[in-house]
């Protein structure tokens, strides 16, 4: 894996830095996927319980889907899964969840979970991968133009993932059944560097990477990259994606299931962090929800508007 940072003296920076436009918190809750459905924009997000033990989180954490304009709950599934996250394709949702089987925590596991749905109220499930040894954590589904490309964020086997978790491991499926993965030694990203809550997705030849950076303090902000082939990697010139900023500790006026005594604790919540970004293009905008926190605990989704398409905010952090 090379990374390459073409910001070198001689190199220019045309355009401005690419403007989120930050709304707040929307949700109580983990990982959270916006998507469009029938015209209609929904999140999937992940429930995750706050319990004494880690048996009785595994037992009552799960996913939801909600209706965003409404704010009406459609269904909840997935019971004893996390790190959810959704691709959908020709009004079918794909969600993916890590089961939970692991001693080490973060409650990760060997198994990623598959559930399908094509009214969001009824999903079957499935087996999608399952590797002895592993643990596993985020995931994230993207297609380009030879089928599906899967990534999967993992802490062990140490052979692997490295010293340093977390590392990404990506995979190739044509029919999201059969999962063959690259070359470990020659793609696994970002080895020997701190990396985390990854999104994936295929735009105009490139593959865009957003993932965590470890930086002084610690403070963690998510970062952009890009490769054509998984071995070389661009570093985007307007970095960073997205920064801790005084915005995310307000509420957003369309937030869900946000309570008296949350708004109080939002307004001087511990911020050192911005991470697990998903997006999707709705009504001429890109809407972008992520994670706050310090990279111990989680209590909130806030979300970002970028005003353009997703190919454009995607190629302004390069061009």
């Amino acid at each position: 894996m090379k990374l390459l940072n073409l910001n070198g003296r001689d190199a220019k920076m045309n355009n401005r830095y690419p403007v989120l436009k930050k709304k707040g918190v929307v949700s109580p809750y983990g990982e959270m996927t916006p998507f469009v459905f029938h015209g209609k924009l929904m999140r999937l997000e992940s429930v995750c319980v706050d319990k004494e033990t880690m048996e009785e989180a595994r037992k009552e954490s799960h996913a939801l889907i909600r209706d965003v304009e409404s704010g009406k709950v459609l269904s909840r599934f997935g019971h004893g899964s996390f790190f959810f996250d959704a691709y959908v394709e020709n009004e079918h949702v794909y969600v993916f969840g890590t089961l939970s089987n692991s001693k080490r925590g973060w409650f990760g596991g060997d198994t990623v979970m598959l559930f399908e749905s094509d009214d969001l109220v009824h999903w079957t499930e499935r087996v999608f991968i399952q590797k002895k040894g592993w643990v596993m954590y985020n995931h994230s589904l993207t297609k380009d133009a030879d089928g599906y490309v899967f990534l999967v964020e993992i802490s062990h086997p140490k052979r692997l993932a490295g010293r340093q978790a977390f590392t990404f491991l990506f995979a190739k499926t044509k029919d999201l059944v059969r999962v063959d993965f690259f070359s470990y030694r020659k793609t696994a990203y970002p080895m020997g560097r701190y990396g985390g809550g990854p999104k994936l997705h295929y735009e105009n030849g490139w593959y865009y990477l957003l993932s965590l950076e470890e930086l002084p303090g610690p403070v963690y902000a998510t970062y952009i990259v890009r490769t054509k082939d998984f071995q070389h990697w661009v570093f985007g010139k307007y970095n960073p994606f997205l920064v801790p900023g005084n915005e995310d500790f307000i509420v957003s006026d369309d937030a869900a299931d946000i309570t008296d005594e949350m708004r109080e604790e939002i307004k001087t919540m511990y911020n050192s962090n911005e991470s697990d970004p998903d997006f999707c293009e709705y009504n001429g905008k890109v809407i972008i929800d992520y994670a706050p926190g310090n990279q111990m605990s989680y209590g909130y989704i806030c979300e970002a508007e970028y005003d353009g398409t997703l190919r454009e905010l995607l190629e302004n952090f390069f061009e």
